[in-house]
């Protein structure tokens, strides 16, 4: 039994080897693991214990230099089932006619309440895929030919930046038609800059990328996982508090300004203060906000709050912003982008913070002074 497994993951290694999943290169895997795998059968020649010592210990440098998640052996099993699934129903089919079809079957698993109109020929399919557990994410990337077969041999990678790319592209273009809430993900924006950092863009990390930005796509486009997820993250507390925050392109003349107060457990409110100086009136909407070590600021509406204790949640009861800061400590700008098209509240802001001058005292004099009315719109 011990041999026959030290063979089956020799054969293992071989797979890997030859899709070039680790390595986009040959030669790079060889240099990797110490043996000269340019001369044929190479990986056959290793000792089977030798080679499942290897394949081991490449499936832990895996999960080190990609994902803690990442299983080399079931990504392999998964690989092969996906690529078996996709010769019998994609390959050889017009590409743009493949395109569509799994479309439909990325929409099938992951937008929340999906409503697509199938004939007997396309349930069969989508049934077929859920049925078999296909991996999506992976079948994705055979049908995008940014992957080749399981049993091909076409050597090694030729671009695996436009690869990501082209995966990216797909990604974006395919978030933003099939669900009319979510704008974009972060998640996106993260995996662009790291690719143009990233040593090897390896198709292990592409398929890394698929898997996870799909996941996250599917839990962001139903509402309750979406709150699960944007209250389960880390919470930061950037030293935002007790400041005037004004948007960047209203500085010349400002009707409204906003300010954090700090609360326990990282957390803020912030204020949105509407000066009506004709009235001698300051109108506020009090949110309660949070920021995540993901780059992300949620503000949660007052009205919204009686229903979010209740944990009766639906569409629209919180906002969520990409937040980059030009200082993770105290920032003095904040670039606020909202993920979803329903946040009619506002979607895309540049907050900045006053320094010490006049606008300053002037807000500041409006704060504190008697003579201005403070109405809380929704007490």
């Amino acid at each position: 039994m011990e041999e026959e497994r030290d063979i089956e993951l020799r054969d293992l290694l071989n797979q890997t080897a030859r899709l070039r999943l680790f390595r986009n290169k040959s030669s790079e895997l060889g240099e990797y693991i110490g043996y000269n795998l340019n001369a044929n059968n190479s990986i056959n020649r290793i000792p089977p214990f030798t080679a499942r010592c290897l394949f081991r210990e490449l499936s832990r440098n895996v999960q080190e230099e990609i994902s803690t998640d990442m299983d080399l052996e079931y990504i392999l099993y998964q690989y092969k089932k996906a690529s078996l699934f996709y010769s019998n129903h994609f390959n050889g089919k017009n590409q743009q006619a493949n395109i569509a079809k799994i479309k439909l079957i990325l929409q099938q698993a992951f937008v929340y309440n999906s409503d697509i109109e199938t004939n007997n020929k396309t349930l069969a399919l989508l049934t077929e895929v859920k049925d078999k557990e296909i991996d999506i994410p992976i079948l994705l990337l055979l049908v995008l030919k940014i992957l080749p077969s399981y049993t091909s041999a076409k050597g090694d990678v030729k671009d695996s930046l436009a690869d990501a790319e082209k995966l990216l592209s797909f990604l974006r273009d395919f978030f933003k038609s099939s669900n009319d809430v979510i704008i974009d993900l972060p998640l996106l924006q993260r995996f662009e800059k790291e690719i143009q950092k990233c040593e090897y863009c390896s198709r292990l990390y592409l398929i890394n990328i698929a898997e996870e930005a799909l996941a996250i796509f599917g839990a962001y486009s139903n509402p309750q996982e979406r709150y699960i997820i944007s209250t389960s993250v880390e919470m930061i507390s950037p030293d935002v508090a007790d400041a005037i925050w004004v948007e960047s392109d209203k500085l010349s003349a400002p009707g409204e300004f906003w300010v954090f107060k700090s609360l326990a457990y990282n957390c803020f409110y912030l204020y949105r203060y509407t000066i009506k100086a004709g009235d001698k009136k300051v109108s506020f909407t009090r949110y309660e906000a949070f920021f995540s070590d993901n780059e992300l600021l949620t503000l949660i509406h007052p009205t919204k709050i009686p229903s979010i204790i209740a944990k009766q949640i639906s569409e629209g009861m919180h906002s969520l912003f990409n937040c980059e800061m030009d200082n993770s400590t105290k920032p003095n700008r904040l670039e606020l982008d909202s993920l979803f098209a329903n946040n009619s509240s506002f979607r895309k802001k540049t907050l900045v913070r006053l320094s010490k001058n006049d606008m300053l005292k002037y807000y500041e004099d409006i704060l504190s002074s008697d003579l201005y009315e403070k109405v809380d719109e929704f007490p």
